[in-house]
Order: structure tokens, then sequence, then C-alpha cells
């Protein structure tokens, strides 16, 4: 796959949200294994695209998971350090902070942070074509301001996510 389409990723997330569900409840070290052998494929392609590891839900600051991840060996094997964010706007800032510590922690503060789900806590539904699209323009303002917190805070490149 990635020497056929490697070429037109930005970038390859090792796995989504792995201390959650989505990680299938596997423990920290079997997720890092799999993204080592990602490295080794993509390495092997000529590295058509980077590696985005991490992928954590900031919201669940697991940190135990984390901390298990760095311990062997995730940090050093990405070119790219990606979160998560469901909270309000002005809690980016503090956990930009908080990966960037971890992160130079384990030798890496400079690796690039991707946002790459950020979307709003309103729980309303979409509102298309509704005359009332006030929970549409909450939402858009939400965003608008997680944009804006986001690359304030030195965050590479930011993906939103429609909930």
């Amino acid at each position: 796959m990635a020497e056929r389409w490697g070429r037109s990723w930005g970038g390859v997330e090792a796995w989504n949200e792995p201390e959650t569900h989505f990680g299938g409840d596997l423990p920290a070290e079997q997720y890092v294994t799999y993204a080592k052998a990602l490295r080794c494929a993509l390495d092997q392609a000529g590295r058509p695209a980077a590696l985005v590891t991490g992928v954590f839900i900031s919201g669940i600051l697991d940190w135990p998971f984390r901390h298990a991840t760095a311990a062997s060996g995730l940090v050093g094997l990405g070119e790219v350090h990606s979160f998560h964010h469901y909270d309000l706007p002005e809690s980016i800032e503090y956990y930009v902070d908080c990966y960037r510590q971890w992160l130079g922690a384990n030798g890496r503060q400079a690796l690039p942070l991707w946002l790459t789900e950020a979307g709003s806590h309103v729980t309303q539904p979409i509102t298309r074509g509704s005359a009332d699209a006030t929970p549409d323009r909450t939402r858009g303002m939400i965003l608008l301001a997680k944009v804006v917190e986001a690359y304030a805070g030195g965050v590479a490149r930011f993906f939103r996510s429609e909930e």
C-alpha cells in the first residue's frame, strides 16, 4: 500500500486512539510493536509518507499507557506525534504543553504535533436545512477558536472532525 499510495498521503497514523476501546484493550507494548512494523514498511517503500505516532485522545490522559509506549520506543519512531481534542478550545494549550513535556522527557520535544481530530462538545445534532442553525453556528465558532488556539500553541497541522 505504501508503495502504491504513499506519495498521495500526508501521513499515516499508526493506530486510532490506541489507549481506548479502539485499541482493543491491548497493552501499549503491542501498539508499539505494530508501529515498528509500520515504520519498517514505510522505510522499505522509501518513506513516502510521515509516520504519525500517538494518535491519542486528549480527554483521556492515560499517562501510564503513554509512558509505556515511550518506554517501548514509540517516541523515536515517527516524524509526527498526533492527538485528538474534543474539549473546550482554551484547554488546547494545556494539552500541547503536556505533550511537549512528555516528548521532551523522551528526547523529542521538537517533534511536530498534529491535532488530527478536533470537534466541538456541542451535543445537538447538525441542523442542515433547519431554520434554527444555532448549534451549527456554535460548532463553527468552537472549531474556529480551536484552530486559533492550536496554531498559536505550535500545532503544525489541524484536522477538524465532524461528530
